[in-house]
């Protein structure tokens, strides 16, 4: 595939009702939405729609055997070849709206919107008093030592968990290359739930259940949507937008924009999880909203240190089994990680586990298809940071000088290439359903390092309608 032809798939979804999906917090009769949507749901949302449309979607009837129908065949390559498929990742929650007015603009920008991304496992939070913001500490922090404080008043801190959004301004002609240029503004966000409290129905009488009452912390913020971007091909988007069209389910207006009415998580039945989800084409190669990936490898090169961040957790089944000394876990992490992926790491990678921070956890789910539940896999919790140092990496003072060799930008070529093939196909297993998700050299963890890059002072959190401001 050439260059040219790997775009970006613009996702969002303006929610209409409240949504419920599994895997949050569970008790007893109580059940907690989580507040973002998986790859996986907002995947399944979509090839429901398509399904729906043509009668193949269960009970009414199923899939039609590989080679018997023309639509099949295209919608067999559109949800599930490895290799032509579109990577349908996460969406995370975003405030509503463009980070700016009008006014505030500047001429020519028109690409406006706030990106989502959950919090890295290395981000702060004072406990003494929350005002004092978020900081990072993936990076070593200027002139500090000892054990990490508060940058302000040097009180104890805890790990700041939840979800961040920062405006990512562009210019119309390149949208791709966002906020390059210009300082990043961050914010908390946490989307409001409520509880929902329904009574159990005898599928035999068809009446309430005698004592049986259940209740549900589903999601409700209209001030919230949902956003994400998925790589592909121009050749795949074209098959999926085609897919789409032709299901006769007429594209409906939202945001002035168009999309599909999808739904999406559980008890759609009961009226959760309408909504409209609007794709936009983005061109260019690199990771919409970021800084230009070789921007963000020539910071990683000034560290000597590459931070690859999870956006959705990394499932790893048991690759990792029976591997017991350090030397193997070592190589697994530098080079056979990649393999699996289908990728080569430049010679000289490798892990860095003493400033990696990693968080185990399980994933899970219903799958629609099998009418069953989904196996729960082991995995790498969304917001972990492997690092990484490539042996021999030139310092910044070596790569600007003169007698920089040809040897030196070689390297530096093959390094961006190989990282830009690991943000477009991801890590580990069910890439396809958005695990595994990586943002190389994420510019929150030197935006958010006091002392580093633009800001010489911890991000600072402001309390406003709810939310908490991070800049």
């Amino acid at each position: 595939m050439t260059e040219s032809g790997l775009i970006w798939i613009e996702a969002t979804f303006y929610p209409d009702s409240p949504f419920m999906i599994g895997g949050g917090f569970e008790s007893q009769n109580l059940r907690e939405s989580q507040t973002f949507i998986p790859g996986s749901v907002i995947r399944g949302a979509l090839a429901a729609l398509i399904l729906e449309a043509r009668g193949w979607l269960w009970p009414a009837g199923e899939l039609p055997e590989a080679g018997s129908d023309p639509l099949a065949d295209r919608f067999c390559r559109t949800f599930l070849d490895q290799r032509r498929a579109v990577r349908m990742t996460a969406l995370f929650p975003v405030p509503q709206g463009s980070p700016r007015t009008k006014e505030e603009k500047e001429p020519g920008e028109r690409w406006d919107r706030w990106i989502g991304f959950p919090m890295p496992l290395t981000a702060r939070q004072c406990k003494a008093n929350p005002e004092h913001g978020i900081f990072d500490t993936a990076l070593p922090i200027p002139g500090h030592t000892g054990g990490i404080g508060c940058p302000r008043c040097r009180e104890r801190v805890a790990r700041a968990r939840g979800w961040l959004a920062y405006a990512a301004p562009a210019t119309e002609e390149t949208p791709e290359n966002a906020a390059v240029d210009r300082e990043r503004h961050y914010r908390k966000v946490a989307p409001a739930r409520r509880t929902v409290t329904r009574v159990g129905i005898n599928r035999f009488t068809e009446t309430a259940e005698k004592g049986m009452l259940y209740s549900l912390r589903v999601v409700d913020d209209r001030h919230v949507v949902y956003r994400g971007f998925w790589p592909a091909s121009e050749a795949a988007w074209e098959e999926l937008e085609s897919l789409l069209n032709e299901t006769g389910w007429p594209a409906v207006a939202g945001q002035n924009e168009r999309g599909w009415a999808v739904k999406v998580g559980g008890n759609r039945a009961r009226g959760f999880g309408r909504g409209i989800l609007v794709l936009r084409r983005l061109p260019g190669a690199d990771r919409p909203g970021l800084p230009g990936l070789m921007q963000r490898v020539q910071m990683g090169q000034q560290e000597q240190i590459f931070l690859l961040t999870l956006q959705s957790p990394l499932i790893l089944g048991d690759m990792l089994l029976g591997r017991e000394s350090e030397s193997s876990i070592r190589r697994w992490w530098s080079q056979e990680i990649f393999a699996q992926a289908g990728l080569t790491p430049p010679p000289g990678w490798e892990w860095v586990p003493e400033l990696s921070v990693l968080e185990w956890s399980t994933v899970s789910g219903w799958s629609q298809a099998w009418r069953l539940p989904k196996a729960v896999q082991p995995a790498l919790a969304a917001g972990s940071v492997l690092a990484y140092r490539l042996a021999g990496t030139p310092s910044a003072a070596a790569t600007a000088a003169a007698e920089a060799t040809a040897t030196a930008a070689e390297v530096g070529q093959q390094l961006t290439a190989f990282l830009a093939q690991v943000e477009r196909n991801g890590l580990g297993l069910e890439r396809l359903a958005g695990f595994g998700d990586v943002v190389v050299c994420h510019p929150f963890h030197w935006d958010a390092n006091p002392g580093r890059a633009r800001n010489q002072r911890p991000a600072t959190a402001t309390a406003k309608g709810g939310r908490s401001e991070v800049s």
